[in-house]
Formats: structure tokens, sequence, C-alpha cells
């Protein structure tokens, strides 16, 4: 309440306006009480739509990728010269290529560079102008996005489709497959070049891998 004019009484304010103002505070209240439980609802709903939890494929110690859809692997992966075959342009078995997968468990995504397995190769009882090649394939995991090469590695080194990278006694080049379209496999292949300067019947190892992003 507040005095009047001339300080003659008090004036008591009117029920109605008070009324008024007392909703017009409740709306704003409720509204954003509702403004808040659709912001949590949409929240929820995206994370359920796109995330999901899966076991990374070989792993044993409880690795799990959290993944968007979207992620690449290699599936399968074969030299030319495994175990005691003849070797490629020659008569007879002295060395061999043995390509095995090494699953990763990195988190990826469709938003994110998605780091696949790792190929590791292993020559034993290598030996000057030894040639062997490997071949591999790499799936692209995806509903509707596209995997597209971002980059190649060969011993941690970046290497460039189709030239070669030199690791010392060996000399490798890798054609990965530029872009896997979603659900689809992708053929790459290596080929491996034993220097002059290698040491006879030496083993020599190194790791291939290689990231993709989706469109």
């Amino acid at each position: 309440m507040a005095k009047g004019e001339g300080g003659a009484g008090w004036i008591t304010p009117t029920p109605f306006l008070l009324k008024g103002k007392d909703m017009g505070m409740k709306r704003i209240g409720l509204l954003l009480t509702a403004l808040a439980i659709a912001l949590v609802c949409c929240g929820v709903g995206y994370a359920s739509s796109w995330n999901h939890t899966l076991p990374a494929k070989g792993m044993v110690d409880d690795c799990w990728v959290e993944v968007d859809d979207c992620w690449v692997e290699f599936e399968s992966a074969k030299s030319n010269d495994p175990g005691k075959t003849i070797d490629p342009g020659y008569d007879k078995h002295i060395a061999s290529t043995e390509v095995s997968i090494k699953n990763g468990c990195k988190r990826v995504g469709c938003w994110h560079f998605s780091q696949q397995d790792t190929l590791v190769v292993t020559v034993t009882n290598a030996y000057p102008s030894y040639q062997p090649t490997v071949d591999f394939w790499v799936k692209a995991y995806a509903r509707h996005h596209y995997a597209h090469l971002v980059r190649t590695e060969i011993n941690g080194t970046c290497a460039t489709p189709g030239k070669p990278v030199d690791l010392g006694d060996l000399s490798v080049t890798v054609n990965p497959p530029q872009k896997i379209d979603a659900r689809q496999s992708g053929k790459g292949n290596m080929t491996i070049h034993v220097e002059q300067s290698a040491r006879r019947y030496h083993t020599y190892k190194f790791t291939v891998i290689m990231y993709y992003g989706f469109w």
C-alpha cells in the first residue's frame, strides 16, 4: 500500500492489477519450463538416434569404440608369396611375405577422421631385388556417407599413394582405395622392393595405416 496525495489516508492497490501481473509471471514460468523440457528431449533423441556403442573387433581388453554409424576397417589382406610358395619371378622358394591385420580401437565417426586397423607386413629371408606384392580390402561401414582417403602412413611416415616410400633396405609403394561407397569394399595393393643394400636373408617388418573421412 502507498500513502495518498497530501497524506490523506492510504490507497489500496487494485486486486485486478495484482492478479493480472501474477498470472503473467506464471505464464512466463510455464513457458520457460516447457522450453527446458523440449531441449532435453531433443538432446536425448539426437544422441539415441546417432550414437551407439560397439565392441572393437578382435580386442580382448574390453576395448569399446564410440561411433556415429561411420567407420572403416580392413576386411582381409594377402600377399602373393606367403609360406613356402615359389618366390615371384624366380623358380624356387627362398623368401616369404606375410601380412596380418591388427585391429584398432579408436573413436571414429561421420564427422571425424576414421583411423582403421593396421596392416603388419613381415618379409622373411629377404634378398636384393626380391619384390612381393600385397592385396588388401577396406570396407566402409556407413548408412549413407562414402569414405574418402585422407592420409596414408607407412611406419608412421606420410605416404603419397602410388609413390615409393624409402624404408632403408626396402621401398614400399601403396595404392589404397581413394573412395569407398557406403557399405561397400574397396581393393588396394602395395608393392615391396628389396634394395641392393639389403642384408641377405634378413627379416623386415613394417606397418601400414590409413585415415578416411566421410561425406
